[in-house]
Formats: C-alpha cells, sequence, structure tokens
C-alpha cells in the first residue's frame, strides 16, 4: 500500500470510528429501533427465514460426513481412503461397514497424531505433539461415553454390550450417552411438578442450564420441519470395530414419539462459548481442541438439563449434531441470526458457538427469533469467503439466481447461501485437522470487550455497514496466520 492510499484509508477509517463513537453516545432504544441499529423479535422463524413450499425434511445420510463415509471413496479424514478427492462423487451406492476404522483410525486417530504428516510438517507450530495433545483430550468424554458417534449418526449409535434382559436372554445396550438407556434409564419422578406459568417454568430451566455450563439458553416450539426425514443406525460391535450388519440401517424413519417415548413440545437450545485466543490459531490442530470442548460441554449441559427435567417428572432427551437440525432450531429459540457461512451469528459471541439440544415433554414459554443486521451485513462483507482455503462459500448475493444447492449436502428450499460443505470437508483432510477459518475471521467474532465495540458495532448501522470490514481488519482483528497465533497462544499468560 503506497503512503497516499494508506491515508486515504486512514481518513476513512477514522471518520468511520468517529461515526460509530457517536451513534453509541447518541442512539437512545428507540431511535436505534428504528435504524435497524438494536435486536428486533420475531414472531417465528418463518418471519426471519423464507421456507419453499416444497421444503422437505432433511435426511442424516446426506451430511457431507455421511456422504463421504458411506457413499463415494473419499473419507476424507481416513488414511485408508487414497487418494484423498478434492469432489466427493456424488450417491451413496458403496459402503465399507467397518465405518469404526474410519471412525477411529481415521477421523479421530489420524487428526489427532499426525500420523500421515511427514516429520517435517509435524514440526510445523499449531501441528505437533503438544497441539494434537490438547486437541485429542477436548474429545475424552465423548469418546468415553460413545457420544462421539452423535456428532455423524442417530443418538444411540455407537458401541453395543450385550445385557441380560431379566427374562433369560439378552438386549444390546447402546453406550452413547444420548441414548435413552445410559448407562440406565434415568427415573422420572412420578409427580410433575407444578410452575404457576410456562414463564417461571422456562426461567428455572435457563436458570439451571446456565449453572450447568451453556452460556446461552433459548427455547423453542417443537418443529417437525427440523427432524431428520431418516437418520443412520450404525450400532457398532465393541469387539471386533465392526457396524453391526443385520441392524445397521442408512434410512432408518424419524419418530421422535416412538423413539423417545413422549411428545416433544418443548426444544431447550444450548450454545457453549468456543475460546477467542484458540480459534485464532485456526486452522491448526491447536485451533479443534475448543470445537472439541464445545461439543463435551453440550454433552455436559444436555444430559444435566435432562436429568432435572425427569426430576421435574417430566420426560426428556439430550441431543447434540443427530436427530435434527440445529441452526433453524436455534434460531427459533432466539439465539441468533443464519449466516454466509451457514453458521448461526449470536449478539454476544458472534460465530463462536457450539449447539445442543433437549427435547421435552414439558410445555414451556417460547422465545422469540431475533434479527440485528446478519443477513445485510453479510451480503457486504465476505470475510468468511475470502478467508475460507477450499473455496467453498459462496460469494454470490442471497438474491442470485445462482445461488442455489450445490449438492444433496445443500438442504434445499430454504433462502440462505448455499455452501460447498462437501468440498470444505475434503480440505480438512489435506490439512490434518478441522478448518475454522470462517468463524476466526468473521467480524461478529469478537470478545465482549469496550475495545472490540468499533468494528462490532459497525456492523449494526445500515450506512456504515459496508465499512465495517475494513475496521475490522484495521484493529488487527480476524486474520489468518497459523505460525504466529499458534506459537504464541502457547505462550500467553494464563
Amino acid at each position: 500500500m503506497n503512503r497516499r492510499d494508506f491515508l486515504k484509508k486512514s481518513a476513512i477509517a477514522g471518520g468511520a470510528t468517529a461515526g460509530i463513537l457517536a451513534t453509541k453516545q447518541i442512539f437512545s432504544p428507540s431511535s436505534a429501533e428504528a435504524s435497524g441499529f438494536a435486536v428486533k423479535h420475531h414472531k417465528s422463524i418463518d418471519d426471519v427465514v423464507k421456507f419453499s413450499s416444497d421444503y422437505k425434511r432433511f435426511e442424516q445420510k446426506n451430511t457431507a460426513f455421511n456422504v463421504s463415509a458411506w457413499g463415494d471413496p473419499m473419507w476424507p479424514l481416513s488414511p485408508f481412503a487414497e487418494p484423498v478427492q478434492k469432489y466427493p462423487v456424488e450417491g451413496l451406492d458403496t459402503m465399507d461397514k467397518n465405518v469404526v476404522k474410519y471412525m477411529t483410525n481415521g477421523m479421530t486417530r489420524n487428526m489427532s497424531n499426525g500420523a500421515f504428516m511427514t516429520p517435517e510438517e509435524r514440526l510445523r507450530p499449531g501441528y505437533n505433539q503438544l497441539d494434537y495433545a490438547a486437541a485429542n483430550a477436548g474429545v475424552a468424554n465423548l469418546e468415553l461415553t460413545g457420544a462421539k458417534f452423535a456428532g455423524f449418526f442417530s443418538n444411540e449409535s455407537g458401541p453395543h454390550f450385550p445385557m441380560p434382559d431379566g427374562n433369560g436372554g439378552t438386549r444390546l445396550l447402546p453406550t452413547s450417552a444420548f441414548a435413552a438407556a445410559f448407562p440406565i434409564p434415568q427415573p422420572i419422578n412420578e409427580n410433575k411438578y407444578q410452575f404457576e406459568s410456562k414463564k417461571d417454568a422456562s426461567y428455572a430451566v435457563k436458570k439451571m442450564a446456565k449453572l450447568y455450563g451453556a452460556d446461552l439458553v433459548g427455547i423453542a416450539p417443537y418443529d417437525e420441519r427440523f427432524i431428520y426425514e431418516t437418520e443412520v443406525y450404525a450400532p457398532i460391535n465393541p469387539q471386533t470395530l465392526k457396524v453391526m450388519e443385520p441392524l445397521f440401517d442408512m434410512q432408518r424413519p424419524v419418530d421422535l414419539e416412538k423413539s423417545f417415548g413422549f411428545k416433544p413440545k418443548s426444544v431447550i437450545v444450548v450454545a457453549l462459548e468456543m475460546d477467542y485466543e484458540v480459534l485464532k490459531t485456526s486452522p491448526s490442530v491447536t485451533s479443534k481442541s475448543t470445537v472439541y470442548v464445545g461439543y463435551d460441554r453440550a454433552l455436559t449441559v444436555g444430559t444435566r438439563v435432562t436429568a432435572f427435567l425427569k426430576g421435574l417428572g417430566f420426560n426428556a432427551r439430550a441431543s447434540m449434531n443427530d436427530t435434527g437440525l440445529n441452526i433453524p432450531l436455534a434460531i427459533s429459540a432466539g439465539l441468533g441470526e443464519s449466516s454466509r457461512m451457514g453458521l448461526i451469528i449470536t449478539d454476544k459471541y458472534g460465530p463462536r458457538v457450539r449447539l445442543g439440544k433437549i427435547f421435552t415433554e414439558m410445555e414451556l414459554e417460547y422465545d422469540k427469533p431475533i434479527t440485528f443486521g446478519v443477513k445485510a451485513f453479510c451480503e457486504v462483507c465476505l470475510k468468511c469467503a475470502d478467508g475460507c482455503p477450499s473455496d467453498s462459500i459462496s460469494t454470490l448475493s442471497i438474491k442470485d439466481p445462482k445461488n442455489k444447492p450445490m449438492n444433496r449436502s445443500s438442504n434445499g428450499g430454504v433462502e440462505k447461501w448455499y455452501n460447498d460443505t462437501q468440498r470444505c470437508l475434503s480440505y480438512w483432510s489435506e490439512n490434518h485437522s478441522a478448518c475454522s477459518n470462517c468463524i476466526s475471521v468473521c467480524p461478529y467474532n469478537k470478545l465482549d470487550e469496550w475495545h472490540h465495540d468499533f468494528a462490532k458495532i459497525a456492523t449494526k448501522i445500515p450506512l456504515v455497514n459496508n465499512a465495517a470490514r475494513y475496521l475490522d481488519e484495521l484493529f488487527g482483528y480476524g486474520k489468518i496466520d497459523v505460525e504466529k497465533y499458534a506459537t504464541e497462544y502457547w505462550k500467553k499468560n494464563i
């Protein structure tokens, strides 16, 4: 950048910053609401997200993970599928029943010890033994409980152990902490606790969810549209580490009332903050540790809230990525807005959260979906797309006719940005780790501190938001530099 350009941009930034500061000082709640500056509440998700009349429930087999695991020879995280394909083949015709080979030796182990990296690669900052140890420890509880399989398949998939059924025979007991009988059925109090109102009940549930570790909590009405039409049920023989083929079902119909044993009426959605400094190291292995910790916390919060509800006399079931789509449920629960990258943007943490959900028969007061300018900002920002190493994020306008489903993983029939999640996943193999660049570079990804207000507030002001990206970079946010940030992370004060 030459001196003239530098001075010009500095002047623009200075003017924009002054405008933001002035806006922050003089905006009253009423004027802010009118300008689009404040958070607005809406009656339902249909007021903020458009669904086509022919929208269909999504099938779990079509997630990018399942397409790559079952549908073509590319399992991106597996050492057993060479060469890695950048563009997964459409179709679900072939299947290796030894999915645990992929799940244990492939995904977790390959990404946790760098087995297929060269000695030189393992010396890189962010990819050495220290980083792999940190990431692997983050997923320890999910592995111990068998719950990690719920991140990919149905909530009771994973190792099944034979147990006496009390009648001289045996039954298979799933070890997943999300299954109904782990390790034994949680008793439900025979007496239903009577709250004075749904509002009081919701307050109690949210209060306990926060106590148990949730950073954000919202409550949505049960909406079958966001429940999988079919799920992938993959029971594992713990001795052979192979799928129990007679029981395996790639398209098991989802009937929650039948499988849960109750009719869901409310969905409690929790968001768990991921560490800001760790995510700055993306796409390193280091950054994956906070992702895993987020899922681990979702497990802990979900099982505790479930136990609390059952103690009150109401049936409930915790869930992670299984059972249904987290993003629309989180939007319905008032936790945030959808974004160009496809993740939810919360007002407090931006996209830097992991989600969990709890289904319950308890009737609660529902939260309202919110908007605070994310869609308008995402139209002009494009920072997540520019920061994506696999070019998987759309650069089109949300209204562009070319913005349409890219493959079977796209879940069509919704007005949103369509991204290539299969291509995204294929990059993980090249990188020997997951990638969170889109989260890391997002201007909404800020700590809740005063000196972050300049760039963050700009995202909410209609006439200034197109300068917010530049302000974000001017103040040093949202840059990708693995060597710098991964090295700094291990030297910073605790």
